[in-house]
């Protein structure tokens, strides 16, 4: 559990850092980017569960899983490279502005930062408890839990384009 945690704050430490960036790249657009992330997050939760069963259908190594996700990171990180980046415009802010935490604003805060850690938790005992809740295939809690996730992402774009 302490593990979990760990990593749910690791979670919101890159969620903190990605946020900012996808704002600063896509002036227009940045909160759309971000819930892309969001998304791209999701699909993945989505897929592995079949990549699991793929894996374990075939007698491969597990370890197969972390060698296809480390291919896609270096594939990605070439492309970081390599790819452009958008122009960069200097900001002509010349006053610094003293930062200002509303209630509300700490309550968010402190939101993303157990939701990510609760996540990781949940995802230590999902199947645990769809077995004994007498599931068959418990290991398909995560998918449909992503598929949710995918529809209030959808949901959030839409909202956030008014």
């Amino acid at each position: 559990y302490a593990l979990a945690v760990i990593s749910g704050m690791a979670n919101s430490f890159l969620d903190t850092s990605i946020t900012p960036s996808c704002m600063e790249i896509f002036k227009e657009k940045g909160t759309i980017a971000n819930i892309f992330t969001k998304l791209s997050i999701s699909i993945a939760q989505f897929l592995l569960p079949f990549g699991i069963r793929f894996v374990a259908a075939g007698q491969l190594p597990f370890s197969t899983l972390f060698l296809v996700s480390a291919a896609i990171i270096i594939v990605d990180g070439i492309c970081l490279v390599f790819l452009p980046f958008p122009p960069f415009v200097p900001s002509h802010k010349s006053k610094k502005e003293k930062m200002h935490f509303t209630p509300a604003s700490v309550a968010l805060i402190l939101l993303g930062f157990t939701t990510s850690t609760t996540f990781m938790l949940w995802l230590n005992c999902n199947q645990e408890l769809g077995s004994l809740y007498g599931l068959a295939d418990p290991s398909r809690i995560q998918s449909y839990y992503s598929v949710g996730i995918v529809l209030a992402l959808f949901v959030s774009a839409a909202l956030s384009t008014f």
